[in-house]
């Protein structure tokens, strides 16, 4: 069930929403009396949490004298979420380009910025890519999302020698890790250190860019330079809350997609 509930929390359920989905999918009908005692939701808030999954297409009302909720089928539940997903991609579509537009006179200009996190900042030497990432990490509040491919700035094989990798309390981790990056242990260790301190770790076949996301505000693109060589990077530091929304969409429609860490294991021991 927590693992359910763990990923229906993910397409935008909250805590409550998502338990009381689980359970009305498994009775045709359910008053809210029932379902808070099922659900563990709190009858002060029962209505409030049907009404919501009702708005977001995961439940519905029977008519009656005594009100009685049924859950809506997952293909068609889930099918709006995607479809809610995709229409977001499509409005940022046309957000980003006018971004686009105001944002790459700024880099043009060559105008120095005596602050890093105004704008854009261009940064290619890897032991200021740490520190910026550092601060950046340090600053967030809410959530980190990460997109995960090499090369890597840090170095794997001694991060993952560390009992925990963070302290820092309130804080959500997700990982989008690519399946080829695996080949290297070390890397594998790493993924599983970051989970077991908490972090929400998933794998896809492929990752499109290597990114991260500071509380939705903040973003860093890393990009091989090929100019100085694959093992180079460059990483671009963009403070703009509207694009980070953009690239946070794209992130969770490939994470909504991707396998658990351990569904990825097993289904490498069943290659075997």
């Amino acid at each position: 069930m927590k693992n359910y509930i763990e990923k229906l929390k993910e397409i935008g359920l909250t805590e409550y929403e998502a338990k009381a989905y689980f359970h009305l999918l498994k009775k045709k009908f359910f008053s809210a009396s029932e379902l808070a005692t099922l659900a563990d939701v709190p009858r002060t808030r029962v209505y409030e949490v049907l009404n919501s999954l009702i708005k977001k297409g995961f439940a519905t009302k029977i008519p009656g004298k005594v009100k009685k909720f049924s859950a809506i089928s997952p293909m068609f539940a889930f099918n709006n979420v995607v479809k809610e997903m995709e229409d977001e991609v499509d409005h940022q579509k046309n957000n980003i380009k006018k971004i686009t537009k105001s944002l790459t006179p700024l880099y043009e200009s060559k105008k120095d910025n005596t602050d890093p996190y105004d704008y854009i900042e261009i940064v290619r030497e890897r032991n200021r890519i740490i520190e910026v990432v550092s601060k950046l990490g340090e600053a967030a509040e809410k959530e980190i999302v990460s997109m995960n491919r090499p090369p890597y700035a840090i170095d794997i094989s001694e991060m993952k020698k560390r009992k925990k990798i963070s302290d820092k309390k309130g804080l959500r981790y997700r990982f989008l890790a690519q399946e080829s990056d695996f080949e290297d242990e070390n890397y594998g260790k790493f993924m599983e250190l970051w989970q077991k301190s908490g972090a929400i770790v998933r794998v896809t076949n492929h990752t499109p860019i290597k990114l991260l996301i500071f509380d939705v505000k903040t973003i860093v693109i890393s990009l091989p330079d090929r100019i100085a060589g694959e093992d180079s990077i460059t990483a671009m530091i963009i403070e703009h809350p509207d694009l980070a929304r953009f690239f946070y969409r794209i992130f969770n429609v490939y994470f909504s997609k991707a396998k658990t860490l351990e569904e990825f294991y097993q289904q490498k021991k069943e290659e075997k």
